[in-house]
């Protein structure tokens, strides 16, 4: 019985992972805090999240239900590709941000 809770514990939490990388990919209101990110970086976040809440289900779940996925033993290489996924997104940003600070003070 501790093994089905585990199994469906699991399963929402990746749902809910999945959903909040759904979520991120539409497009903001204005006003919004996300409006702050750029296209780029929520995109990647986004992404970054489905791919994310997809393995914890997975992982979850039994083996025949889901035939694709990281091996478990092997969790560290999905957070190392999702963590240099969202860090290089984000300095992108801010080396976009310096450019753009630079050339507006160039130009006064």
């Amino acid at each position: 019985m501790a093994i089905l809770v585990v199994a469906i514990l699991g399963a929402a939490v990746g749902a809910a992972v999945v959903i909040a990388g759904a979520w991120l990919l539409r497009e903001p209101s204005a006003g919004a805090r996300r409006a702050s990110l750029s296209v780029p970086t929520r995109m990647a976040l986004g992404l970054t999240l489905l791919v994310l809440g997809y393995h914890v289900a997975a992982w979850s779940l039994p083996d025949s239900w889901t035939p694709m996925k990281v091996p478990l033993e092997r969790w560290w290489m999905l957070a190392a590709g999702a963590g240099a996924m969202i860090g290089s997104s984000v300095a992108m940003d801010r080396r976009e941000e310096e450019a753009k600070r630079q050339r507006d003070e160039e130009t006064k």
